[in-house]
């Protein structure tokens, strides 16, 4: 297993991309390499505090979302690490997550 899971965060037209290290950890600074059948591009890596959780930068997510819309497996690697990214239902999916309407903070602080 390699451990590295991709979450993708929807709200409202603004998305981030993170990928999330087990139980690996990286360098503050490190480079993504995303691969595809055609193409390989690498992006600095931003890695957050604790280094197992990374930001993609908007460019990486650019060239990532754009492979698996256009039906492409994405190898991500990373710090030694890789996977596979298959585009299967990504699509579907993808849409989902940008529909859902916008979260209601349930907390209410009194002051």
């Amino acid at each position: 297993m390699s451990g590295i899971d991709l979450e993708i965060v929807c709200i409202g037209s603004n998305i981030k991309a993170y990928l999330n290290l087990y139980p690996h950890t990286i360098k503050q600074l490190d480079v993504i390499a995303l691969t595809t059948k055609e193409i390989s591009q690498k992006f600095t890596a931003y890695c957050l505090e604790g280094g197992q959780k990374v930001l993609l930068s908007p460019e990486c997510l650019t060239f990532f979302l754009h492979a698996l819309e256009n039906n492409q497996e994405v190898q991500i690697a990373i710090g030694g690490y890789w996977t596979i990214i298959k585009p299967t239902e990504f699509q579907e999916n993808f849409k989902k997550i940008q529909t859902f309407p916008k979260l209601i903070n349930p907390v209410q602080f009194s002051f």
